[in-house]
């Protein structure tokens, strides 16, 4: 009866139907083997619900949460980590088990977190514990901020389970030499997503990649990519070179060999 509980806005807010509900139903209780039943409820799932302490309580999809996206995040810093598990320097955190059940592969069951003097693993539970966080249905995005154009990217290629993987490094701001717009990169383990608002988030990997930190990334006079690697649309490019990607201010296209490197690359400004 309290906003702990529920939410209840006023009587000019009823509904006849509800209140119909609640007198055809007044001194019912619903039961399971004679003894009151646990009718627990949540305001949000993450788009699976979790299985409980009950034979009824099980784990089962809601699609109308999933359609809801509500992302949160809770930055942790190195140093928390480090002192809370005495592992001496951070090295690494990775996520072990998920029960496969909802988005991100699930739940996390188990995660392993690594640093210069030894690791530990820890289950998703006792990790939420420890670090303050509102579920195990959670991922580790480095410094990506969620809601940024390069996140939202990352999730529609499927997040940490995707062909992205995971964040490897801050997300970071670089400004355009060519349309001076304030962009931002985000690296991760297969790649990584350049964004503005004006060319959106597009993504490179492999030798093209290369190819583009080499000439000098967006900071160069490339600036950003306007495509993600494609095949070559001229048939100059196509007769020699396999992967191509457009900049606000020119042209790399590659040609796929077994070393895969940036010389097999032709790098064209302007």
């Amino acid at each position: 009866d309290t906003s702990a509980c529920q939410v209840y806005k006023g009587k000019g807010n009823e509904a006849a139907n509800t209140n119909a509900a609640v007198k055809a139903t007044a001194g019912r209780v619903l039961t399971y083997g004679g003894k009151p039943a646990w009718t627990e409820f949540t305001s949000s799932n993450g788009g699976y619900s979790n299985a409980g302490s009950q034979p009824y309580l099980v784990a089962k999809a809601d699609r109308w949460d999933v359609l809801a996206k509500q992302y949160w995040a809770i930055p942790v810093k190195a140093s928390t980590l480090e002192s809370k598990y005495g592992i001496g320097a951070f090295k690494s955190i990775t996520v072990l088990e998920r029960d496969g059940k909802g988005q991100f592969g699930g739940r996390v069951l188990s995660i392993k977190i690594t640093g210069a003097k030894k690791s530990v693993t820890l289950t998703g539970t006792k990790f939420k514990s420890d670090l303050g966080l509102r579920e195990t249905m959670f991922q580790i995005t480095a410094g990506l901020a969620s809601g940024t154009g390069n996140y939202v990217r990352w999730q529609k290629l499927g997040g940490s389970r995707g062909d992205l993987g995971i964040p490897t490094a801050d997300e970071v701001a670089v400004t355009s030499p060519v349309s001076g717009q304030s962009g931002l990169v985000a690296a991760f383990e297969k790649g990584t997503l350049f964004y503005t608002s004006d060319t959106g988030a597009k993504l490179l990997y492999g030798p093209v990649l290369q190819a583009y930190w080499a000439a000098g990334g967006p900071a160069s006079d490339l600036g950003f990519p306007t495509s993600d690697v494609t095949t070559p649309t001229s048939a100059l490019w196509a007769a020699f070179l396999t992967r191509q990607v457009a900049f606000e201010r020119g042209l790399i296209g590659c040609k796929e060999t077994v070393a895969n490197i940036a010389e097999d690359c032709v790098v064209s400004f302007g």
